[in-house]
């Protein structure tokens, strides 16, 4: 998605309503979410009703579509060469996201701390 677009999707607002960051979060989080959403091929909207489906469904975090996109994400951050930080600083972004969903927020937690 365009940056712009992403600005303007509901999902995206309503997420930064609820955090209420301030310009450079919101710059920060803009990219870490345009960077995941073109990974995954999806809009925000799509992906959080995604996850709030195979909640619903009672689909266990280990087993959710979401655990798979974020290693995806972080093994295609470090594949690319991003430093460290860099990783972190989007797998944040990602966190803070999906945080959204409280079912998922252990799963996120989980991906980030784990070591190859």
């Amino acid at each position: 998605m365009k940056m712009r677009e992403l600005r303007e999707d509901s999902t995206i607002v309503e997420w930064f309503d609820t955090i209420n960051p301030i310009d450079n979060t919101i710059r920060s989080y803009l990219n870490t979410v345009q960077a995941y959403t073109d990974f995954v091929k999806m809009k925000p909207e799509k992906l959080i009703n995604e996850a709030e489906s195979e909640i619903s469904d009672g689909i266990l975090p280990r087993k959710r579509k979401m655990k798979r996109y974020l290693i995806d994400f972080r093994k295609y951050l470090q594949e690319n060469d991003l430093a460290d930080k860099s990783v972190q600083g989007y797998m944040g972004g990602g966190r803070s996201k999906h945080a959204m969903n409280y079912a998922a927020k252990k799963n996120i937690n989980d991906i980030y701390h784990y070591k190859n």
